[in-house]
C-alpha cells in the first residue's frame, strides 16, 4: 500500500505528531574499545589495564541499573584473568625453551587450553557486537534511507516514479500516510525517520520510566544513552548531540544539510564498526588456528604463518577504535595509534 501522497502545500502535522528533538544532553560516557587488550604476548600489559576498566565499568552500570553494561563488563572482568594468565604463561615457556631447550607443545597444554576459553568468550563478544550494530542499522533503516535520499539528490528524478520504484522500503519507513512537496521535503521526511525514531528509543522516556525518585529516573536515561555509545561510539554520539541541538535554531535548508550529514555519518559508522567486529573475529579464530596447530603434525612454518597473519589482523582491531571509528568518515589517523603522551 503507497503511504507517500505529493502535494504542492503539505498539511501541517498534528501537535501530537510533530517530530521534536529536545532531548537529554548531558553526555557522561567515556570512551572505551571494544577490544580486550594488545596482541600478541604484551597483551599481558594492557590486560591489567583493561581489566580494572572492566570491574570500574561494573560498578558503573549498578550503579545506575545498566543491565546490559553489568552482564558485557562482567564477562570481561571473569574472561580477562585467563588472557592474563594465558599470556604471562607463554612468555614463561618461551623464556624456558631458550634457557633450557624443553619443548615448548608438552608445557603449553595449560596455556592452551586456557588461551581456547579465552578465545572463545572473545569471538562471543565480538558475535555479539556485531549482531548488535546489525539489528541497529535494520531497527533504523539506516542504510536504506541512506541509499533513498541520495538518489532523491539528482533533482531530475519524477518522485511518482522514484515512490513507484521503492514502494516496498517507502511502506516500511512510512506505515502511516505521509504528504511531500518536493524532493529536498522527501529528504527530510526520510532522514526524520530514522532520526526521530533513534531519539525516542534513546533520549526520551516511557511514561512508566518516568515513575520514580529523580535519580531512578536519570539512571535509566543514562543507560539508554550508554547503550546507543556502546553501538555509534562516544565521539559519534557526542556528534550527534550537538548536530540533532542545532537543528532547531538552524534555518530549514541548513537544518536539512545537517540532517544529511548526520544519517551519512551514522551509515558510514555502522559500515566501520561491522568491518572492524568482522576483523576481530578473522583475528580470534586465526588466533584459535594457530594455537591448535602448535599441538598437531603440521610443519611449524604453518602456525607460525598463520599466527603472524592473526597478529596482524589483531593489532588492526586493536587501534581501530581510536584510529579509525572515531575519526570522520573513512580516514585512519596513524596518530591516534601512538601513546597518549607522544599525542601531546
Amino acid at each position: 500500500m503507497n503511504h507517500i501522497i505529493i502535494v504542492e502545500n503539505p498539511i501541517r502535522q498534528a501537535e501530537g505528531e510533530n517530530l521534536s528533538y529536545n532531548f537529554y544532553t548531558e553526555l557522561s560516557v567515556k570512551p572505551s574499545n571494544s577490544h580486550s587488550s594488545a596482541p600478541g604476548l604484551t597483551s599481558c600489559i594492557s590486560q591489567f589495564t583493561a581489566f580494572f576498566d572492566a570491574f570500574k565499568g561494573v560498578f558503573q552500570a549498578i550503579r545506575i541499573h545498566d543491565g546490559r553494561q553489568f552482564v558485557e563488563e562482567l564477562i570481561r572482568v571473569c574472561n580477562l584473568p585467563l588472557g592474563i594468565a594465558t599470556s604471562i604463561e607463554r612468555i614463561v615457556l618461551l623464556i624456558t625453551y631458550a634457557a633450557y631447550g624443553i619443548s615448548i607443545a608438552s608445557l603449553a597444554l595449560s596455556a592452551t587450553v586456557m588461551g581456547l576459553i579465552f578465545l572463545t568468550i572473545e569471538l562471543g563478544l565480538e558475535v555479539y557486537r556485531l549482531t548488535r550494530a546489525l539489528l541497529f542499522s535494520s531497527t533504523y533503516q539506516i542504510k536504506t534511507i541512506t541509499k533513498l535520499v541520495k538518489e532523491l539528490e539528482d533533482k531530475a528524478i519524477d518522485l511518482d516514479l522514484f515512490i513507484k520504484k521503492h514502494h516496498k522500503e517507502l511502506d516500511l519507513i512510512f506505515p502511516k500516510q505521509v504528504q511531500v512537496s518536493s524532493h529536498l521535503d522527501f529528504q527530510e521526511k526520510l532522514i526524520d525517520a530514522s532520526i526521530t525514531k533513534i531519539c525516542k528509543n534513546y533520549f526520551k522516556l516511557t511514561e512508566s520510566e518516568k515513575i520514580g525518585s529523580e535519580k531512578r529516573v536519570y539512571n535509566r536515561l543514562q543507560s539508554k544513552i550508554n547503550e546507543l555509545s556502546r553501538i555509534i561510539r562516544p565521539s559519534i554520539l557526542a556528534q550527534f548531540n550537538q548536530k540533532i541541538s542545532d537543528f532547531q535554531n538552524s534555518s530549514k535548508q541548513k537544518s536539512i544539510n545537517d540532517k544529511k550529514e548526520l544519517l551519512f555519518t551514522l551509515d558510514k559508522q555502522i559500515n566501520k564498526t561491522l568491518i572492524v567486529h568482522t576483523i576481530g573475529i578473522a583475528a580470534i579464530i586465526l588466533a584459535t588456528i594457530s594455537i591448535v596447530f602448535t599441538h598437531l603434525a603440521f610443519p611449524p612454518l604453518l602456525p607460525i604463518t598463520i599466527g603472524l597473519i592473526g597478529i596482524a589482523f589483531e593489532f588492526g582491531r586493536y587501534f581501530a577504535p581510536q584510529a579509525w571509528l572515531d575519526q570522520k568518515g573513512y580516514q585512519f589517523s596513524f596518530k591516534a595509534c601512538l601513546p597518549k603522551c607522544l599525542n601531546r
